[in-house]
């Protein structure tokens, strides 16, 4: 990809089944997956922009050289008007690299928000898509007032993350310390179900990509202005979203709802006792699933 060197790894033969890790961690939170993946499927696994070993060009403004928060915005807003994410284009590109013409999409999280957009763009290249504790709000979703309180409630809940995320980040910026971030996003009620060993492992993953949280900032309007109610109606794709039973806000499971109802060839599933890192969390349950949804037998 144009700016960056792109990392990516293989494992296996047969038809593609692409992996696409959520924004700041990297392909790592795929690994008890590609060991089984790969018997069946040629695995592609990468890490996306500023992201694990990805390497970008020296050339353009990076919030990795930023000396402040008022750095920090100004960046953020030469972002928000500039072109459109380029994260489905991106995959797009590796996909053209490798000469792959139709592929398996797994999404973890905002991973799979991509997997979306790319389902949406390049439907012809998309043939089995899989959503992991992912949701996206359309527009329409809140012309109602029972759904403009559960985006209220949302709002509400996002404001109590973010009181101690402004400490967090100018830990971050001015020490380079990246704990109070990590410490802030596990302790999250969403992750009380995850297991002693995802802790660990996501405080590595997510120690390393701290500043990648600053750099892959993708304002949600150019989402919103693809992933419309329209276009997602278009997605006739078979699509399994796997969701997590750990806490979620009103807002949340209206949303899991709504994305059932626009994408027709859609079905959810629900794994137990996991935070929304499922596949590390309880991996041989979430293997099955995925090897089922995409044909494979239960008994092998």
């Amino acid at each position: 990809m144009e700016g960056f060197e792109l990392h990516y790894e293989i494992e296996g033969e047969g038809p593609a089944l692409v992996l696409i890790h959520p924004r700041g961690m990297d392909s790592r939170v795929w690994d008890t997956q590609v060991t089984t993946f790969c018997e069946h499927y040629k695995v592609i696994s990468y890490d996306r922009q500023f992201c694990g070993k990805t390497k970008r060009n020296e050339g353009g403004q990076h919030a990795a050289g930023a000396s402040s928060l008022e750095d920090l915005k100004r960046i953020f807003e030469s972002r928000i008007n500039s072109p459109p994410s380029s994260s489905y284009n991106e995959l797009k590109s590796l996909l053209d690299w490798l000469g792959i013409e139709k592929c398996h999409l797994l999404g973890l999280e905002e991973g799979g928000q991509v997997a979306l957009e790319f389902a949406v763009v390049y439907p012809e290249i998309t043939d089995k898509l899989l959503l992991v504790n992912t949701r996206f709000p359309v527009l329409s979703d809140f012309e109602d007032p029972g759904s403009r309180e559960k985006l209220w409630s949302g709002i509400q809940r996002g404001i109590e993350k973010a009181q101690g995320f402004g400490e967090a980040i100018q830990k971050l910026v001015h020490e380079g310390d990246p704990e109070p971030l990590v410490e802030s996003k596990l302790a999250d009620p969403l992750y009380s179900k995850a297991t002693p060993q995802t802790r660990q492992r996501l405080r590595t993953i997510l120690s390393e990509n701290a500043l990648s949280v600053l750099e892959d900032f993708e304002p949600q309007s150019h989402r919103l202005a693809l992933l419309t109610e329209d276009r997602l109606k278009e997605i006739d794709t078979p699509t399994l979203l796997i969701l997590s039973d750990g806490e979620r806000d009103p807002l949340a499971r209206a949303l899991d709802d709504r994305l059932e109802e626009l994408i027709t060839t859609l079905r959810t599933v629900v794994i137990p006792d996991a935070s929304p890192m499922a596949n590390m969390d309880r991996p041989e349950e979430f293997n099955r699933m995925v090897l089922e949804f995409l044909g494979i037998p239960r008994d092998i």
